[in-house]
């Protein structure tokens, strides 16, 4: 009876490009789970995904020219064997890992975001759209012939 006074239902329609915007951005949206859960990872403890940032990068070769510059100016004062020496390549090699593991998490956060994104993107293009019929009901058509009647009286 609803549809009788007020017009047809919304129909729905499907968007056309959603198999092609889902083949494009399914890839980014799967690097940002992943990324999501390695934050995850590295938060609780286990460092492998870490451990193959650094391996990447070439943490391994910076933290060794930089021990070995340390030793050598330890070593050209004498103080090679000092505590000092011992003290300056533990702060060194703390800096080093805390400069990585920031860029990491925020390259992590940052992948994240995209997946995100795209996401977003694809839940907005994914759902069909709706829009109202053309057809007005009989509330119309009679609202209508009122309208008119009222005005010519």
């Amino acid at each position: 009876m609803g549809k009788l006074f007020s017009g047809s239902a919304k129909t729905k329609e499907s968007n056309a490009a959603y198999g092609q915007i889902h083949d494009t951005f399914t890839p980014a949206i799967d690097k940002g789970v992943s990324s999501f859960l390695d934050m995850g990872k590295l938060l609780g403890g286990d460092s492998s995904g870490f451990d193959a940032y650094k391996k990447a990068t070439g943490f391994d070769a910076l933290l060794e020219n930089g021990s070995r510059g340390i030793t050598g100016n330890q070593a050209a004062a004498g103080l090679l064997r000092s505590g000092g020496t011992g003290k300056a390549l533990s702060n060194y090699g703390n800096m080093m890992q805390n400069q990585y593991a920031n860029t990491y998490m925020d390259s992590l956060n940052q992948q994240a975001g995209y997946g995100l994104n795209a996401a977003s993107l694809l839940g907005k293009t994914a759902t069909t759209t709706t829009k109202k019929s053309s057809k007005p009901g009989l509330g119309a058509v009679l609202g209508k012939g009122l309208s008119a009647f009222a005005g010519g009286m």
